[in-house]
């Protein structure tokens, strides 16, 4: 954890990352390994989704998986980092899936575990902390990037009344770290770059350790000042900073990818 926070003070200083799936079914290293084979090197952070929350299944043992952890330790063990996130299902849904859909939630009922939503997202919470404290087992640290882009408006946690989610990501962190005992865990605060107001649901420097963008575009070159956006809220927390997802915003395979190795997109 000290060598991470020491990068924030210095200069000309990334890490870069691959994020391998979602566990089990499209979780792969096939990638990394084949770039490793061309290059000598892996890259220095593997990724895993520990849930899909489009299944429609509410069993917490079915829905979050962590067979990717014998990946991530391994990855740990040869010197990388590793980062979880999940895409959790609905609890308002008795049945799963609805991670897109906001429906009837009261966000709220999140820090009430006495409400049967509450109490299906505590065992939600349960069942993630079983596979983060595997990790910790081994000694594992792990970039935790919960609740990402929660600033748009196509999960259901996203715009949410800000003061409910701050109360609602406290209430996890501290079920996490202090009810569970998971002292393993760098935490990420991770908004979508493409709306305003990136830090409004920042829950407070005491809740998170590495501020974050998730950034999409087509044009990282010309469009660089709009991409910009939020960058320079992001880094006025003086916090860490990270890209948490980096992609174009085209999904049918067309894209080229080369532009964003341009000298001009890092510059």
């Amino acid at each position: 954890m000290m060598n991470i926070a020491s990068l924030n003070k210095r200069k000309c200083k990334v890490l870069s990352g691959q994020f391998a799936g979602y566990s089990p079914d499209t979780f792969k290293t096939d990638q990394v390994d084949e770039l490793a084979r061309q290059t000598g090197h892996y890259p220095a952070i593997l990724g895993c989704d520990y849930a899909c929350g489009w299944n429609n299944n509410n069993n917490p043992e079915y829905i979050i998986d962590f067979s990717c952890n014998p990946s991530l330790k391994n990855h740990w063990n040869q010197g990388g980092f590793v980062t979880v996130n999940m895409h959790l299902p609905n609890p308002v849904n008795s049945n799963g899936g609805g991670y897109k859909d906001r429906g009837n939630l009261n966000f709220n009922d999140l820090t009430q575990p006495y409400t049967e939503t509450g109490k299906r997202w505590r065992s939600f919470l349960d069942r993630i902390a079983q596979g983060l404290n595997d990790l910790n087992q081994a000694g594992v640290t792990v970039l935790y990037r919960p609740f990402h882009e929660m600033n748009g408006d196509w999960f259901y946690w996203c715009a949410q009344d800000p003061n409910t989610f701050k109360s609602v990501w406290i209430d996890m962190f501290n079920y996490l770290t202090n009810t569970k005992g998971l002292h393993n865990l760098l935490w990420v605060y991770s908004p979508d770059q493409s709306r305003n107001n990136p830090s409004m649901y920042y829950p407070g420097d005491n809740y998170v350790d590495i501020v974050a963008l998730d950034v999409y575009t087509d044009e990282p070159v010309r469009r660089k000042k709009a991409n910009m956006n939020g960058y320079y809220e992001m880094t006025n927390i003086n916090k860490p900073f990270a890209l948490g997802e980096v992609g174009p915003s085209t999904a049918n395979g067309q894209f080229d990818y080369m532009k964003w190795y341009s000298i001009k997109t890092l510059l």
